[in-house]
């Protein structure tokens, strides 16, 4: 179960790449693979806690006098999971964002061209032309 580690930290960057620089359908591939890199990391997560919560359980109960706990390693996991959670939201709206702010572009773009409908003028700009 520990090369799951490594490959949800793969999974992630490839993510991180499809991002930079891509249209639609690139930030749609990013949102997916980092929606998959995000359930291999709370797989990771999820067996890292339940093997050692058995390991803690058994040094705990022993006679030695030793004592485990949760540390850093397993709560930097937590936190990566958390941060992959919203990353992929984050990629998938910006997405929705790239193509709006697209479409008005577009729209003043057109508006802007001869040929095409006027814009409405204000009531301060209303003068008769002579």
């Amino acid at each position: 179960m520990q090369i799951l580690h490594p490959v949800a930290c793969g999974l992630a960057f490839l993510a991180f790449l499809a991002t930079l620089g891509s249209s639609v359908i690139g930030t749609l591939f990013a949102s997916a693979l980092a929606a998959l890199a995000w359930l291999v990391a709370l797989v990771v997560m999820v067996t890292d806690f339940v093997a050692w919560g058995i390991v803690r359980d058994k040094v705990n109960g022993g006679a030695a006098g030793a004592a485990a706990r949760f540390d850093t390693a397993i709560w930097c996991v937590l936190a990566a999971v958390v941060a992959l959670f919203f990353a992929s939201f984050a990629v998938l709206f910006s997405c929705c964002g790239q193509r709006r702010s697209r479409s008005a572009a577009r729209m003043s773009r057109a508006k802007a061209e001869p040929g095409m409908a006027t814009q409405r003028r204000r009531f301060w700009q209303r003068r008769e032309r002579y």
